[in-house]
């Protein structure tokens, strides 16, 4: 995503429920991904990171990843309210990968030490 954006691209991924007319958008969410290109590359979340936006935010990593070389690249949960076990066990192969996780909030940064703490904790127990 970093062609056409300058120094920072923004995916908004989600469901208005005007168009639906139903509650599959507050089930389903909203995740905003704002790609920041300083040094290195920051992939900022913010929404829910839950169902597919976790495979379209492991879509949005991988092309970073490619197109950043050796750069470094890192994770902030800004304003994330949500995060399933697809999506924890996402940011682990991520932090393993060597991506730097930053969160803000008690349960991101839970969420995020937990991450941090290695294999031994298994991101799919819920505490």
């Amino acid at each position: 995503m970093g062609t056409g954006f300058g120094t920072e691209g923004c995916i908004w991924l989600g469901f208005a429920v005007a168009v639906l007319g139903t509650g599959l958008a507050l089930r389903t969410g909203m995740l905003r991904i704002t790609i920041q290109y300083r040094p290195g590359t920051v992939l900022r979340l913010e929404g829910r990171l839950q169902g597919p936006w976790v495979d379209e935010l492991r879509n949005c990593w991988q092309r970073e990843r490619t197109a950043s070389g050796d750069q470094a690249i890192r994770i902030e949960l800004v304003d994330v309210r949500f995060v399933d076990v697809a999506g924890k066990t996402l940011l682990s192969e991520m932090h393993r990968a060597g991506v730097e996780i930053v969160a803000q909030g008690c349960l991101m940064q839970a969420i995020r030490d937990e991450i941090v703490a290695g294999p031994a904790d298994d991101p799919s127990e819920t505490r």
